[in-house]
């Protein structure tokens, strides 16, 4: 759950739920009711907490998949993509589709970037298989 998520990245900011309040510019008893679980953490509360912490791991936050916070590479491209949102809040077609084409590029991007970890880990995978064929790993050795 999210409240239980929350209370996790407070502790893990080392702030107290009164400093982490202040911090996103919410009341204190926002965050005590929430952590008590007698309020919903709202949508407006959320944007705040990724507006202050944008290194806060979104899906983490929301499915409890992956880290708690990104790493400093990840947290930039989010802050990349946040601002690129923000800017062309859809006004005209023209800002429109530079949008589009920004989204579309960054996807492509990303593919490169995934078929370059599938290739290496197929690679990686053919030498454990390889090692193994010669018996130079023993049962257990490697995860798969």
């Amino acid at each position: 759950m999210e409240e239980n998520r929350l209370k996790i990245v407070i502790d893990q900011l080392l702030m107290n739920p009164n400093e982490f309040a202040k911090s996103i510019n919410v009341s204190s008893d926002t965050i005590y009711n929430i952590l008590k679980g007698k309020t919903k953490l709202t949508t407006g509360v959320k944007k705040k907490i990724f507006d202050k912490y944008r290194n806060l791991n979104r899906d983490w936050f929301t499915n409890g998949k992956g880290d708690i916070f990104l790493s400093k590479e990840e947290a930039n491209d989010n802050l990349y993509v946040s601002e690129e949102i923000e800017h062309y809040t859809v006004k005209d077609d023209y800002n429109k589709d530079r949008y589009v084409k920004l989204l579309l590029s960054r996807i492509d991007e990303q593919k490169k970037t995934i078929e370059t970890y599938e290739k290496c880990i197929e690679s990686l995978t053919e030498c454990i298989d390889i090692l193994k064929s010669q018996g130079g790993v023993k049962a257990g050795t490697a995860s798969g």
